[in-house]
C-alpha cells in the first residue's frame, strides 16, 4: 500500500470519526444537554451546501457573465450581478477578457505562439 493510500485510510477515518462525534452532539443538543455552542454544522463532508451554507451564487453570476458576455444581455441573471461584470469588463478594456489571454500568455513567455 501506498504512502497515498494510507493517507487516505486515515483520512476517511478521521472524517468518520468527526461525523460520528457530529452526530452525537447534535442529538445531546437537541435533548437539552448544556454545550458551549447552540448549532452543530458538519462540514466533514467537504460540501458546505449540506452543512446549510447558502451558496455563492453572485460569485459564479459574475464570472459567467464575465467569461461569457452574451449573458449581460439577459434576464436569466440578477442586475447587480450583470452590472458587476459589466463594471468588471470595462476595467479590462474588453467586452471579452478571454480575449486577452493569448496575448497575456504570448507576453510572459515569448516561446508559446498563440
Amino acid at each position: 500500500m501506498s504512502s497515498l493510500q494510507e493517507r487516505d485510510l486515515t483520512l476517511r477515518g478521521t472524517r468518520a470519526a468527526s461525523r460520528l462525534q457530529a452526530a452525537r452532539d447534535t442529538e445531546e443538543t437537541a435533548q437539552g444537554a448544556e454545550k458551549p455552542f447552540q448549532l452543530v454544522m458538519d462540514v466533514s463532508t467537504g460540501d458546505p451546501h449540506r452543512a446549510g451554507m447558502k451558496p455563492v451564487s453572485f460569485v459564479r453570476q459574475v464570472l459567467a457573465a464575465c467569461v461569457y458576455p452574451k449573458l449581460l444581455d439577459e434576464k436569466s441573471l440578477p442586475l447587480d450581478a450583470r452590472q458587476r461584470a459589466n463594471t468588471l469588463l470595462g476595467i479590462c478594456s474588453g467586452s471579452n477578457s478571454m480575449k486577452l489571454q493569448p496575448r497575456r500568455l504570448h507576453s510572459q513567455d515569448r516561446t508559446i505562439r498563440c
